[in-house]
């Protein structure tokens, strides 16, 4: 072997024993990772270097990613021939055959199985990567005129600039790989070679700029002036840059399907749709993608319970349930395609009336395209254009199906804006471009008008001259002269022969500029003219000499004349005088429009026909009505009026305010007799070492069932926030039930039909005996002192009190079961005994004094609706009270809660003068959320910079009030044919928190399909891996659901099966099913496993599920619009109020 051989596979062998000698160089290369013989220990038979393998199209793709494999690992001389084997009597020959071998395995693994038969019997890697060059390899002439092919016809279309950039590199690569620029053998460097290669830059600069849409026009005109051209890496820069500002504009004809058209799919419809972000993939180190677990897919997974593939019997949804907005596929026992299967109907011919929604509307749509082209006599070359036209104002016209609004509206939450709307197919006469215009050249150009541009403020507009297609703002529109139209021909003869000959002079336009056209539209702001309908019998009319100023204060009238003859070139529209004529009235009685019956607190009256025009005109200012978004037409009288009583009546701010009014003078004495009952207190001097605590007057209405007024309830309150703990008291603590207990007891009420009472104690606290003192209202230890009579009381009676929530008593007898839930001095009562009920109400009214509300209809600022259906449960009162206190009621509603793209921080914006107005805005937002689980992220996340709040976080709280203000009236629903069962869903935001690093836990658990818990709540401590962020809210979730069990046990409710947890991080299910510490979990903190020990208790099941219906990612991060009213809808919260709903039978 010659000296440069022997540098690579190793120094010159000498005598010995040969296994000395080969275990000698084999440490040498194996110590020397430049060698080609290096292998790694990690390295093996079954490696597979690239994705996707090879099959044969994608030779070049495939060609290019392993040769980059094999160069990093140092072996690209194995495949192109330059490391031939060494002799046989060549110790390296060993190592050479071990490195062949091992990279012909990498290649056999990297191609598809048929290729993989067909070089198996090769013996050398190089030959078989000829062979497969020689195979595969397409660098033919047909080949390379396809990719030209393709370069050239590439268009953007519906990609962004980022997709459509990255297919056209591709192109430009692959295309590079057949024919690079040569390398020139110049001693210096060869300007004609670099400027070829400016050149063939220049060229892909300019195909990719000509691809691009149309509203990126203005942007490829700016930079093909650059000179020179700009790099592409520059024009693609700026052009992402312009994409993030332009506002996508809206298909006209998706907005027709609010209209007539409603979505009969439903919240529990699987959806097969992507939207943006993690998409259809389980997350996670142990997958990086998969399909649905229940479709039929190619995976090499069998269930042995429902017999598909792609998973297993242990992750089978249809033996251990499906999530609760997939229920209605529970008992299908087809797969989830099958369910949405196309049932092909026929109608008969000449059947209009069987026709669907979609067919009549699209009678619709054509009868109006016919009816523009038929006005202005157009030919059905402009049949595209006038279909768009008449889109545009079928989505601006008020429907009957939607309550007198327009779909525009609808969709908006705001009126369109209807001043540019122009008739179509008139005369328009255009400004022309200044650049390409001389002195004498005509200033105008006539043209029709075609309608609009959808995304661009401009009048798509036709050349009669030049006949051509352009866009524009400058413009003079003459709306009663239709350019296609002459009276001289026949309206029956073809189309071509009426086209009238360019008859009017741009200059003879100009020497009456002084008189306003019927519509003007520039790029400046305009008035808009009003006109009458054109007359075709006046007289010619002579107009004045040309005045200095124009009278602008009132509306000019003006039309021109319908008498045009196409051969008099001088005879032009001009003004028409119009008289003013007497205009009739109609005697016939007017009455407002229905839909103003609508606004919230502002009822109209039959005094708005005494009104005056001006109070009208102030009332109608207002662009988003609180009537758009809130509506009462679609609930029961009675409840119509206990929710319009809620909201109507108030209640004084102040002892001056109350002593006004009657009714609160005999509230004030009736407590204060009460007070003085009960030996309250006793006067006497103040000791030394007390202090005296002030007191002030808080007023309720308490009201009946029906929305009456039960009573005026005055509370006189000590300021028990004077008081200092350890001195004044010492135990503070009153157990309250908590949130969840009440939403199980709701959901369990709502499943087996129980009754619910309302119980209000008169004067509770003074029921409560302090040491050597009497309790009062505000005290710090007066809530618990009452609490405790209370619990003595109802346990002598036979009640158990809950382990699981202190503030829930149950009981248990022969004749049913009966629940309290005890929140302070309001008590609620249900259950299957109504003996058992009456009772204690007997009992309770005879110890304590209380007040019967009769049926529960509003329980600490909820809102309680009860149909046959279920139980609703929302905050509508109170969300309307905090829009109203912040001033938001009119303001404009947002889609979503908080931006995207927005990352809040401590050190984001400057700090706000007054704290406490943000501290008590999250502070309503946080009791907001107990009825409205879509904004606990947002609120969550808000509630973290309470100790130094910015103007960016008062903004951002801000912002979910607008989004409130869409739905104030949402809320949860509890149905009554819902299972009792527990399902959950855990997930995690890795890393969420800029400041700390730390994830966000997300998770929630439906009582069947009726949600009654979840949480957002940033972790503790900082996750090393998205696997254990997953992992620690899995064990947060675990331990919540555990708590639940117990809570349905004290409810009587056996849950016999283990709680379903839909988790889709592979990782982390992986961690709980594995007993086996590694790296990834060992520096997890015990606690954490205890996900491990329940999944063995068989407590808990985990089943994977896909991130799309991942419903706890609302939880965890901030969504986009799409994604989050998608996950929204599966939650289970239902508006009533809407004033979108459909009609529904009153109950």
């Amino acid at each position: 072997m010659s000296e440069s051989g022997s540098s690579v596979h190793g120094s010159h062998h000498g005598g010995g024993h040969i296994g000395t000698s080969y275990q000698a160089h084999n440490k040498g290369y194996q110590n020397d990772i430049l060698n080609p013989y290096f292998m790694h220990p990690n390295e093996n038979p079954g490696l597979v270097l690239v994705q996707p393998p090879l099959s044969g199209s994608n030779y070049h793709a495939w060609s290019r990613a392993m040769i980059m494999a094999l160069r990093s690992k140092n072996k690209l001389h194995f495949i192109n021939g330059t490391l031939p084997r060494p002799a046989d009597e060549d110790h390296d020959s060993l190592a050479w055959d071990r490195c062949n071998t091992m990279i012909m395995s990498w290649i056999s693994n990297d191609v598809d199985t048929e290729i993989s038969q067909s070089v198996l019997w090769m013996d050398t890697a190089s030959e078989i990567w000829q062979d497969l060059k020689e195979r595969f390899y397409q660098g033919d002439v047909f080949r390379i005129s396809d990719i030209q092919e393709e370069i050239y016809t590439l268009k953007q279309g519906d990609s962004s600039i980022s997709t459509y950039y990255t297919k056209m590199k591709k192109l430009w690569q692959e295309l590079d790989n057949f024919r690079p620029i040569p390398i020139s053998n110049c001693v210096h460097n060869c300007a004609a070679m670099a400027k070829s290669k400016e050149y063939k830059d220049s060229d892909q600069v300019i195909r990719f700029l000509k691809g691009l849409n149309e509203q990126y026009s203005a942007v490829r005109a700016q930079i093909m002036l650059m000179d020179p051209l700009p790099t592409i890496g520059k024009v693609y820069s700026l052009l992402v840059q312009q994409e993030r500002q332009t506002v996508t504009p809206i298909d006209e004809s998706k907005i027709l399907a609010a209209s007539g058209y409603q979505d009969h799919g439903g919240r529990g419809q699987f959806s097969h749709k992507e939207y943006g972000g993690r998409g259809q993939s389980s997350r996670g180190r142990g997958s990086r993608g998969g399909k649905s677990y229940t479709g039929k897919g190619k995976g090499k997974m069998l269930c042995s319970h429902c017999g598909q593939t792609n998973h297993i019997v242990e992750n089978c949804w249809r033996k251990y349930g499906f999530p609760p907005h997939m229920q209605h596929l529970q008992h299908n026992h087809g797969t989830v395609n099958n369910v949405h299967a196309t049932d092909h109907q026929c109608s008969c011919v000449a059947t209009p009336q069987q026709n669907g929604i979609v067919e009549r509307k699209h009678q619709h749509i054509l009868g109006i395209a016919r009816a523009l082209l038929f006005q202005a006599n157009l030919p059905k070359i402009f049949w595209s254009h006038a279909v768009g036209h008449a889109i545009h104002i079928i989505n601006r016209l008020p429907s009957p199906f939607l309550k007198q609004k327009s779909p525009y509206q609808v969709l908006h939450n705001h009126l369109p804006d209807i001043s540019n709307l122009k008739v179509f197919g008139c005369l328009v006469f255009v400004s022309t471009l200044q650049s390409n215009r001389h002195k004498l050249d005509s200033r105008s150009r006539r043209c029709i008008s075609l309608g609009f541009k959808p995304g661009m403020k401009g009048h798509i507009l036709f050349d009669l001259k030049s006949k051509e297609l352009f866009i524009s703002r400058d413009v003079v529109f003459f709306e009663n002269v239709f350019p296609y139209c002459d009276k001289k021909h026949n309206i029956n003869e073809p189309s071509s022969s009426r086209v009238t000959s360019d008859s009017y002079d741009d200059l003879t336009f100009l020497h009456h500029s002084h008189t306003p056209p019927h519509h003007t539209t520039s790029s400046k702001n305009q008035h808009i003219t009003l006109t009458d309908n054109p007359q075709t019998n006046h007289p010619p009319y002579t107009p004045n000499p040309p005045s200095t100023s124009i009278q602008t204060n009132h509306p000019t009238i003006t039309s021109p004349p319908s008498n045009l003859d196409s051969h008099q070139p001088n005879q032009i529209p001009q003004p028409i005088s119009n008289t003013n004529h007497h205009i009739r009235k109609s005697l016939r009685q007017s009455k407002p429009p229905g839909y103003l019956q609508d606004y919230h607190c502002n009822l109209l009256t039959n005094l708005l026909h005494d009104s005056s025009t001006d109070t009208l005109q102030s009332t109608s200012q207002c662009k988003f009505p609180l009537s758009d978004f809130i509506s009462y037409d679609h609930v029961s009288n009675a409840h119509k009026h206990f929710a319009l009583n809620l909201s109507t009546l108030t209640e004084p701010t102040s002892y001056e305010e109350a002593m006004n009014d009657e009714h609160w003078k005999n509230a004030i004495n009736a407590e204060l007799t009460a007070l003085v009952k009960n030996k309250t207190w006793t006067m006497t001097k103040l000791p030394s070492h007390k202090k005296a605590v002030g007191c002030k007057w808080v007023f309720k209405l308490k009201l009946h069932a029906d929305g009456s007024i039960e009573r005026h309830k005055a509370r006189l309150v000590a300021k028990g926030f004077t008081q200092t703990e350890g001195i004044d008291y010492t135990d503070p603590l009153s157990p309250v039930v908590k949130m969840t207990t009440v939403r199980t007891f709701m959901a369990i009420a709502a499943a087996q039909s129980w009754p619910l009472f309302q119980l209000d104690v008169n004067t509770a606290f003074l029921h409560g005996d302090l040491n050597e003192e009497r309790s009062l209202y505000g005290l710090k230890q007066a809530s618990r002192q009452w609490n405790a009579k209370l619990t003595e009381t109802l346990i002598a009676s036979g009640y158990c009190q809950s382990k699981a929530d202190y503030s829930l008593f149950t009981k248990k007898t022969h004749t049913g079961f009966t629940a309290i839930l005890v929140y302070v001095d309001d008590l609620v009562m249900g259950g299957t005994d109504i003996n058992e009920i009456n009772s204690l109400k007997a009992l309770l009214d005879k110890k304590f004094s209380i007040k019967d509300l009769s049926v529960l209809k509003y329980f600490l600022g909820f809102e309680v609706a009860r149909s046959d259906k279920g139980i609703s449960l929302c905050q509508r009162k109170y969300t309307l009270d905090l829009l109203q206190d912040t001033g938001l009621l009119a303001a404009i509603p947002c889609s979503t809660l908080m931006q995207p793209q927005l990352q809040l921080h401590k050190n984001l914006g400057k700090a706000i003068s007054d704290p406490t107005v943000y501290r008590r805005l999250i502070e309503k937002l946080l009791y907001l959320t107990h009825s409205r689980p879509e904004i606990s992220y947002a609120v969550s996340k808000l509630s973290q910079f309470l100790d130094c709040p910015t103007d960016a976080h008062m903004l951002a709280g801000l912002h979910v009030l607008n989004f409130l203000k869409n739905n104030p009236g949402q809320g949860l629903f509890f149905s009554s044919s819902s299972p009792l069962t527990l399902k959950g869903f855990s997930d995690s935001g890795w890393g969420a928190c800029p400041h700390t690093r730390r994830s966000t836990t997300g998770f929630c658990f439906f009582l069947g399909s009726s949600l009654i818990n979840w949480k957002s709540k940033k972790q503790t401590v900082v996750s090393r891996s998205s696997s254990e962020a997953e992992y620690r809210a899995l064990a947060q979730a675990t331990c919540e659901g555990q708590w639940l069990l117990y809570l349905l046990k004290d409810f009587l409710i056996h849950h016999d099966s283990p709680i379903l947890i839909y988790c889709d991080n592979k990782s982390a299910m992986h961690i709980a099913a594995n007993p086996v510490f590694h790296e990834r979990t060992k520096h997890i903190e015990i606690d954490c496993h205890v996900v491990r020990d329940k999944v063995q208790a068989n407590v808990i099941h985990l089943l994977p599920v896909s991130s799309k219906e991942q419903i706890a990612n609302i939880f965890t991060k901030s969504l986009h619009p799409g994604p989050f009213h998608m996950l929204q809808t599966k939650l289970g919260i239902i508006d009533m109020y809407s004033s979108l709903r459909g009609n529904v039978n009153n109950s």
